[in-house]
């Protein structure tokens, strides 16, 4: 593990760049939550598409049937959890019970998917922007669309919180409810220096 570790630090240039000190960490992850199939299985069982499968090979697989995201991330996650199926019981019952919970709360699901979702920006896009050479990819563009994801998540957290469920409100609700504090300075900030009604042109 430490050498290969020391060849992805290698490869990705990580030590040689200064903005990556004290942004980066390595940590161990638990394999025996995870089924572990290799690229082989993945590809005999049809569970994702592969580069050149084209697209009729995407919709043939497992995840071309089931992916119904709204956004990039969801759709990075759904891949992800597909490739790597839980195995520990306790951590499969707790994604069962956040669907079942879901599945029963119809209008915020709704107002979560079809209000809220589809409008945001792929922050995980944006983070690399911001974060990757001291942020000098990043523009003003970036910093806005970053402001109106910043904007929605008070309403996002509403709707979870109009579920009525505890489940919901304890994985998502109160974790959105830190974010929206924390990130009040920023949006301040953006009202006072960007013309936002100018944002279209």
């Amino acid at each position: 593990a430490i050498p290969a570790a020391a060849a992805l630090i290698s490869f990705l240039n990580l030590i040689a760049d200064p903005s990556n000190e004290g942004t980066v960490s390595v940590s161990l992850l638990d394999h025996a939550k995870f089924m572990h199939l290799d690229t082989a299985a993945l590809r005999a069982l049809n569970v994702v598409p592969f580069t050149g499968d084209g697209g009729g090979g995407k919709r043939a697989t497992l995840y071309g049937l089931l992916n119904r995201t709204k956004t990039p991330m969801g759709s990075r996650l759904l891949r992800r959890w597909l490739a790597q199926p839980l195995q520990e019981l306790d951590s499969i019952n707790g994604r069962l019970d956040v669907c079942d919970a879901f599945i029963n709360a119809v209008d915020s699901r709704g107002s979560i998917r079809d209000e809220h979702l589809h409008r945001m920006p792929d922050i995980h896009l944006l983070v690399r922007r911001f974060t990757k050479n001291g942020g000098s990819k990043a523009s003003l563009q970036d910093v806005v669309r970053l402001y109106q994801c910043s904007v929605r998540l008070p309403y996002m957290m509403k709707a979870v919180e109009n579920a009525n469920s505890t489940i919901l409100n304890d994985r998502f609700a109160k974790p959105l409810a830190g974010f929206v504090q924390e990130l009040e300075n920023f949006e301040a900030l953006v009202e006072t220096t960007i013309d936002l009604d100018q944002i279209d042109n």
